[in-house]
């Protein structure tokens, strides 16, 4: 009888012993699927937030009577959130801006950088854990002169609300998403191309460019006959 009873006082020390062991760890793990899952959403967010910002903003640079939004609204409309970040406002008659009518305005088109940051930097107070200085904007363009593509970084700093440094881990993680747009007016830039080309026909140089190109027509046409290229 003692004998059992000792071992079931061992058992239950041992039980102890193991749940002192495991029952840390167990709570660690559920915490840190938690914020992995939080920090999962929150990188979707910040990844839509960016998008959406880069797609209504350049929308109001290419197209003539589109004007952004002071930021991105998220609206609810028959049981789904949609988003909203510009207007279609055509002016009145005698209130047309002359320079967004001019047709070849698309020749020198210019991304406003500093404006898009404002639009941006506005549009994250739709964002969860914002707090208006732990989002940082990088932002390039490239200019290929018949389109343009913008590309965008967003990165936010989240504090892990429990001090994680006391088991080597920091508190603040950083998450980031990466966007890009392309800046194109297809009906600009055909008008533009069909400026360059009457300027070339009725300029001078056109009487000089072209007998260069026929002698150069003329030598390719004999170098595929001398070494039977295309045969």
């Amino acid at each position: 009888m003692k004998d059992c009873k000792a071992q079931r006082d061992n058992e239950a020390g041992d039980i102890i012993v193991e749940a002192t062991m495991i029952f840390p760890i167990v709570i660690l793990s559920v915490l840190a699927l938690f914020f992995a899952s939080l920090f999962m959403a929150q990188k979707a967010n910040l990844q839509a937030n960016l998008q959406n910002a880069l797609i209504y903003f350049k929308a109001s640079e290419t197209d003539t009577f589109v004007s952004p939004l002071e930021h991105v609204q998220y609206n609810r409309n028959d049981g789904r959130y949609g988003a909203v970040g510009n207007i279609y406002d055509p002016p009145g008659e005698g209130q047309v801006d002359g320079a967004r009518m001019f047709p070849y305005r698309f020749l020198g088109m210019r991304f406003n950088e500093t404006k898009f940051r404002e639009y941006f930097f506005e549009s994250c107070g739709n964002m969860f854990f914002y707090d208006g200085t732990n989002v940082t904007l990088d932002v390039q363009t490239t200019n290929w002169v018949i389109y343009k593509k913008i590309s965008a970084t967003a990165t936010q700093t989240m504090t892990i609300p429990i001090d994680t440094r006391i088991i080597g881990i920091d508190p603040d993680i950083e998450i980031s998403a990466t966007a890009e747009v392309v800046v194109m007016d297809g009906d600009n830039f055909v008008r533009s191309a069909d400026m360059v080309v009457y300027m070339y026909q009725k300029s001078e140089l056109k009487d000089y460019i072209e007998p260069i190109i026929s002698k150069g027509v003329e030598f390719y046409n004999k170098f595929k006959e001398i070494f039977g290229v295309g045969e």
